[in-house]
């Protein structure tokens, strides 16, 4: 980890909890963020203890048998919530996983994305780019304080939104779908390339854009979101890791020579990079006509 600002003294955390954990807006995966921990009393077996309880049994308790999908992130929130213990207070994410210094070096003679390799002009693992641009700014937000955590400024600085990784500076030596596009069919052209990715580009498309306070994360438009997350930011960050763009359309229909809108708001749409102009209208109403748009 490469600290950016001081982790909060316990005197600013909640002394009613026993387990509290950094919130870098993304990295919960359906459950909770298990990379780092403040942790005391019962709350140090909850968390610490998972192979120990898978191997003692006590495991089969809290996982379901019913097919949900079960991830070290969600097995940490069942182990949480069977001893009592859930929700954990959240605070700010002050620090990122970095990477040896020869990594992004390896990215570029590999000549595809990994996991632990790093962006060579952050310092930040391609794997956890939310983690860098989360402690990014809870270091601004630090910096706006009296020089040391108090508990307002640090429920101030946790209720800030989390900037979008590229739109602060993070970068990937390869595209993040690299992997994905080495399987791509040889569609060629905008329209062609959508049509032959619909189902997965269709997956991480469609969230409502409104008219209202701060912006959604991408090229333009705004959206009315909870302070610290959307939709639109989860679509837009799972579109790039399928190698594309994620833009905000708006359809409208030209009646008695007036534009009259098609859909009363607009939506995100995953993209492939190429597409632009009259095509991007061709593959919105593609997506708005099999969505019900």
């Amino acid at each position: 980890f490469q600290w950016l600002c001081p982790p909060p003294p316990l005197h600013t955390l909640s002394v009613e909890r026993q387990v509290w954990i950094p919130d870098s807006g993304w990295d919960d995966y359906g459950g909770l963020y298990d990379n780092h921990a403040v942790l005391r009393g019962s709350g140090i077996e909850a968390f610490l203890g998972g192979w120990r309880q898978i191997f003692d049994g006590r495991a089969a308790r809290p996982l379901r048998s019913d097919g949900t999908w079960v991830n070290p992130e969600t097995f940490l929130a069942m182990r949480l919530e069977g001893a009592g213990l859930f929700p954990p207070q959240r605070y700010v994410q002050c620090a990122f996983r970095t990477c040896a210094p020869d990594s992004s070096s390896a990215s570029a003679t590999v000549g595809k994305w990994g996991r632990s390799l790093c962006d060579s002009g952050t310092g930040a693992r391609f794997e956890y780019p939310w983690e860098w641009a989360a402690s990014q700014a809870a270091m601004a937000c630090f910096a706006l304080g009296p020089g040391h955590w108090t508990r307002p400024l640090l429920q101030r600085c946790l209720d800030s939104p989390v900037p979008f990784p590229e739109d602060i500076g993070f970068s990937y030596a390869a595209p993040a779908g690299a992997a994905a596009a080495e399987e791509m069919p040889p569609a060629t052209g905008c329209v062609p390339r959508f049509n032959a990715e619909f189902a997965a580009l269709a997956a991480v498309s469609g969230a409502v854009v409104l008219p209202g306070v701060g912006r959604g994360g991408d090229e333009g438009g705004g959206e009315v979101h909870p302070p610290r997350w959307s939709r639109i930011l989860e679509q837009r960050h799972e579109c790039r890791h399928l190698g594309h763009r994620y833009v905000h359309v708006r359809l409208t229909a030209a009646h008695s020579s007036e534009e009259q809108e098609v859909s009363g708001r607009g939506f995100g749409l995953c993209v492939p990079v190429e597409c632009a102009g009259e095509d991007m209208g061709v593959i919105a109403l593609r997506y708005a006509e099999a969505a019900g748009l």
